[in-house]
């Protein structure tokens, strides 16, 4: 279903709603690749992994249980 917006203000407010969720997938994606760059130097590797085996359990989760 596609939505037309009438107003020019509304297509503004839209594409810098669009803008911002891109910059913040950007910005989790580089926090989330400086955290796999990280962990196997970490004391609690072995846990991330352990916790990793884990069904739904991700790396972000992980490392947050470890830690």
């Amino acid at each position: 279903m596609s939505q037309k917006l009438e107003h020019r203000e509304q297509r503004i407010a839209f594409e810098e709603l669009l803008e911002g969720i891109r910059q913040e997938s950007e910005r989790l994606e580089r926090l989330e690749d400086a955290i796999r760059e990280v962990v196997p130097e970490w004391s609690l590797a072995e846990v991330v992994s352990a916790l990793q085996a884990v069904r739904g359990i991700d790396l972000i989760a992980a490392v947050g249980g470890a830690g």
